[in-house]
């Protein structure tokens, strides 16, 4: 009888058992029976039987643990709070409602959500800023204009093209003006035929001059490493 236990539970709430023989795998029904005296007829049938019949009619209000579904359209079942039945509660059905994630979206606008150093629950963080810059290696064929040889990247939101303006002045010419005070660079060595200097600079163009080991400005040909950076 024990494995029945739950059966039994839920024919008495539903009020169908008159006597339970625990001794045994019997049960009395108080069958619906219009014929006989008072209208209701005890019947004895086996459990398992009676488990087959049932099963398929068995809905989950029907459960012992589980409470009326009146006035419950939209919400959800959850463990009870002493871990002994279900009960009905509000769906959740916006982000900040969830218990690890953070109370308010106010001032987080265009922030990111990440999990927070203790790996518990969800914050908003700033969103990472990429610096608008170009990379480049540029070929520098003595007194022709450069020629990119690579570009690796360029997100300066202008295009750049290559002259050559005077012995060893490089000049990168900007497609639309930016701001020039925002403006820094980075440009290779050509060892062991000089170095490069950051000439002149102005929303139009910026210049690199290479030097030779006298110290005088001279034409190179070397492929040089060119970094353009727009600092916000």
């Amino acid at each position: 009888m024990q494995n029945n236990s739950a059966y039994i539970a839920w024919l008495i709430k539903k009020q169908w058992i008159r006597n339970e023989f625990v001794a045994t795998d019997l049960i009395t029904l108080d069958v619906i029976d219009q014929d006989f005296i008072g209208g209701y007829r005890p019947t004895i049938i086996e459990m398992s039987k009676l488990r087959d019949i049932l099963w398929e009619d068995l809905s989950i209000t029907d459960l012992i643990d589980t409470p009326s579904i009146l006035g419950t359209s939209g919400q959800i079942l959850q463990m009870d709070i002493l871990g002994e039945g279900l009960e009905w509660i509000d769906m959740i059905d916006t982000f900040l409602e969830l218990t690890d994630t953070p109370n308010d979206y106010t001032g987080y606008a265009g922030f990111l959500v990440t999990v927070n150093q203790t790996e518990d629950e969800l914050e908003f963080t700033p969103p990472i800023v990429l610096t608008p810059h170009y990379e480049a290696r540029v070929f520098f064929n003595n007194a022709l204009n450069p020629a990119v040889e690579q570009l690796l990247e360029n997100t300066l939101g202008v295009s750049v093209t290559w002259t050559n303006t005077g012995t060893g002045i490089y000049q990168a010419n900007f497609s639309a003006p930016v701001d020039d005070t925002k403006l820094t660079a980075y440009i290779g060595s050509s060892s062991p035929y000089g170095v490069f200097t950051i000439g002149s600079f102005f929303p139009s163009f910026i210049q690199f001059i290479h030097y030779n080991f006298l110290g005088t400005p001279s034409n190179t040909s070397s492929v040089i490493p060119i970094e353009i950076k727009l600092y916000a």
